[in-house]
């Protein structure tokens, strides 16, 4: 709330236009300043709180994106494992073919070893019989696969001789038949399970990274979430703080509700003791006249003439007329009356006309004006009531002398404080609807000796 009596000072004309209120306002300093300071505050939390929010929503959808992918990879490095598992599988059926296979490898030796063994005999046989250019043949080979060419096309191999020569190579053709299958297998076995576990592995390494990826997204998704939590017990404190201050307010404006409502109260028994003060001592006046008079015609026994010049000089029956004459020209200072609401002459109600809410003659005047217009003293005087009352609102009374008093209700704001003395035409409030009032105007009465007056016989805009 803003700092109204120090803007008084400089800006007058804007606070009036800017501040005033529909109800009577009241300032209660520190705790009001705390209070947008603790709004404020909360304003930037909740910010912050949803920022926070959206930063987890985000960062929570990584990891969602990221576990996914982790899944994956898990039911793809799955597949692989069951891969290499049956290719573990296939090796170990492959190595009972080997087996089986290197055992017929080892029957195919054996027939291989017999049949040389009776190549050998029948080489023996034909050296010790002289058929040296036969044996010469075979002799002159290097190994055994040119001696089986030589001995294949030998011109003088005997039909024995080649039948030996025959068995001989098909039992060395399916060693190494033998040799070779078992070989491939076992490479294309091996190839595929190397290149499984290469997968394997490739596969684990991105798991493994992704996994580092997924700790790490988890860990700030955490450490989001207890910031949001943080931030929620900051916001709940917060508005627990501002619940505390707005009810200390709404306790320091009844308060000062219920206090200008005892010193309106007290300014009231003041104005009526002192009316009835100022009515005892009228009464003791004219009772020492009423006195005097008799005095004077018990020691008039002259004319009749003499009597009434007698009573003419001692007892003037006009007093009551010359008391009001003083409001004219007497002790009263003044003789017309400011126009209260400078710039504003649209009256809504007349002096004596049923007023708009409880259809009473109307004890003043009502005059039209924007909220927080400046409303003026009519005349100078002294301030005898400032303050709030039922009716009125927030009003002011100001006494010119001579049993002349002029009223100002309804205001948004008053300007002036009880016993100040104000020069006519000063700024003393602004125009408002507070109290029992259907809109912004000033209601303005003028009192004489006690008594209502119409404004428009001492004033006009």
């Amino acid at each position: 709330m803003r700092n109204k009596r120090a803007i008084i000072g400089t800006v007058l004309s804007v606070l009036m236009l800017v501040t005033c209120m529909a109800q009577p306002v009241f300032a209660t300093g520190d705790d009001e300043s705390a209070l947008e300071e603790l709004q404020r505050k909360e304003s930037e939390v909740e910010q912050k709180e949803t920022e926070t929010q959206e930063a987890l929503s985000k960062a929570q959808e990584k990891v969602e994106k990221v576990t996914q992918a982790v899944k994956e990879l898990d039911e793809k490095i799955g597949k692989v494992e069951e891969t290499i598992f049956q290719l573990d599988a296939d090796i170990e059926e492959n190595l009972a073919l080997l087996e089986k296979t290197k055992a017929e490898l080892e029957t195919a030796k054996e027939t291989e070893a017999i049949w040389y063994e009776k190549l050998k005999l029948r080489l023996k046989a034909v050296y010790e019989s002289g058929q040296t250019s036969y044996l010469e043949v075979l002799l002159q080979a290097e190994n055994m696969s040119e001696l089986f060419s030589k001995a294949e096309y030998s011109k003088d191999l005997a039909a024995y001789d080649r039948e030996i020569m025959e068995n001989l190579g098909a039992a060395r053709l399916e060693v190494e038949a033998k040799e070779k299958e078992v070989s491939d297998e076992e490479a294309v076995l091996e190839e595929n399970r190397a290149q499984q576990e290469e997968k394997k592995a490739e596969l684990q390494e991105v798991k493994d990274e992704k996994s580092e990826e997924l700790k790490s997204l988890q860990e700030d998704a955490d450490a989001l979430a207890l910031y949001v939590e943080q931030l929620q017990a900051e916001r709940e404190e917060l508005a627990s703080e501002i619940a505390e201050t707005a009810a200390r307010i709404e306790a320091e404006r009844k308060r000062q509700e219920e206090e200008a409502r005892r010193k309106a109260a007290e300014e009231e028994e003041a104005r009526r003791k002192k009316a009835e003060e100022e009515a005892r001592r009228q009464a003791e006046e004219e009772e020492a006249a009423r006195q005097a008079a008799e005095a004077a015609e018990a020691e008039e026994e002259d004319t009749e003439e003499e009597y009434y010049e007698s009573e003419s000089e001692d007892y003037d029956d006009t007093e009551e007329e010359d008391s009001y004459d003083d409001y004219d020209s007497g002790s009263y200072d003044g003789g017309g009356l400011y126009w209260p609401v400078p710039g504003y002459s649209h009256l809504t109600t007349y002096f004596g006309e049923a007023d708009a809410i409880y259809g009473l003659p109307h004890r003043g005047i009502d005059v039209a004006a924007p909220g927080g217009t400046p409303i003026v003293a009519a005349e100078s005087g002294t301030v005898i009531t400032a303050g709030w009352n039922g009716s009125y609102g927030n009003y002011i009374a100001i006494s010119h002398g001579a049993g002349v008093v002029t009223l100002y209700a309804h205001c948004c704001v008053l300007y002036v404080s009880y016993g100040d003395y104000v020069s006519a035409g000063q700024t003393i409030a602004g125009v408002g609807t507070t109290g029992d009032s259907t809109g912004n105007h000033l209601h303005f009465e003028v009192q004489v000796n006690g008594g209502l007056a119409n404004p428009l016989s001492y004033t006009s805009p």
